[in-house]
């Protein structure tokens, strides 16, 4: 799980220690753009539907991975906004049990792009979800979050990758993509 995120040590550890002891409803993925954070949501919600708690290879993660797993939903704007008609969707579902799993998530890409009333409609979820939904709330830009959003989900601040870090995680990656060509 996050193998293929470079850098980040402290949120992989961060929610390493969370899926162990019992994760949160609502968190907040913050940082600059291209920092891998709506990856890092997509994989972690893949750890909190999948049995296997995230392995990658199994029929259940690769479900995950095609978006074919109606427990994992993702959440975006649709045009300039996520507009309440997407909220109002998710909240009738929220109510669903999950179909596959035992936990059904969220992942809201860009929540600073909530018009207000669906901000304010959807906060009334982020407040009190039933206990098997989680959020995933992933942001560029978290100072135009709404602060009662942001009150109520745990904030896991994303940091740019070093240079150093960067370049071992590619050439890595690139040796891991030349033997697998080669089989």
């Amino acid at each position: 799980m996050f193998a293929d995120i470079p850098g980040q040590a402290r949120a992989k550890a961060y929610f390493a220690g969370a899926l162990a002891r019992g994760p949160g409803h609502a968190y907040l993925l913050a940082g600059p753009e291209g920092l891998g954070k709506r990856r890092f949501a997509l994989e972690l919600g893949t750890a909190l539907v999948a049995p296997c708690g995230g392995c990658g290879h199994c029929a259940d993660c690769e479900r995950l991975a095609r978006g074919v797993n109606p427990d994992l939903t993702v959440v975006e704007r649709e045009g300039e906004f996520i507009r309440i008609e997407q909220i109002a969707a998710l909240i009738a579902d929220l109510s669903l049990k999950p179909f596959f799993a035992t936990r059904r998530v969220w992942v809201v890409i860009e929540p600073e792009r909530l018009n207000v009333e669906a901000a304010n409609t959807f906060l009334k979820s982020l407040e009190e979800p039933p206990s098997h939904v989680h959020f995933i709330l992933v942001s560029d830009e978290p100072e135009r979050v709404l602060p009662t959003i942001i009150s109520r989900c745990q904030v896991v601040e994303f940091q740019p990758v070093a240079d150093d870090e960067l370049i071992a995680h590619l050439v890595a990656r690139e040796g891991q993509i030349g033997r697998a060509s080669c089989r």
